[in-house]
């Protein structure tokens, strides 16, 4: 079964998930990320805190008058490193995009 290393916790030798915003003018953090409780897992390096199976990040968002009204968009680029028991693939970044309505 692959994993994923968690946000925080004990990762070993691999690497964490990491997200990253790029957020318009206007648009601020509420507060923190809300993310699955990792698993604990045993790996050859230890004891892991991973992911495992699908994924949901969120993070709340506020939008104050400074926004521009219309579409707008928030970039998070996350990066992770998807795991098997025994062996790993190369790290990998990938960049989601939100898209919503400002009025």
């Amino acid at each position: 079964m692959s994993h994923s290393y968690a946000v925080s916790g004990p990762t070993g030798v691999a690497m964490p998930t990491t997200l990253a915003l790029k957020l318009p003018k206007g648009v601020s953090v509420k507060s923190d990320w809300i993310y699955l409780n990792p698993e604990m897992m045993d790996s050859i390096e230890g004891t892991i805190a991973a992911y495992v199976g699908d994924l949901r990040f969120a993070i709340p968002l506020s939008v104050t008058e400074q926004t521009a009204k219309g579409k707008t968009e928030v970039q998070c680029e996350i990066r992770y490193q998807v795991c098997k028991h025994e062996s790993c693939l190369p790290p990998d970044t990938k960049t989601l995009i939100a898209s919503f309505e400002v009025r």
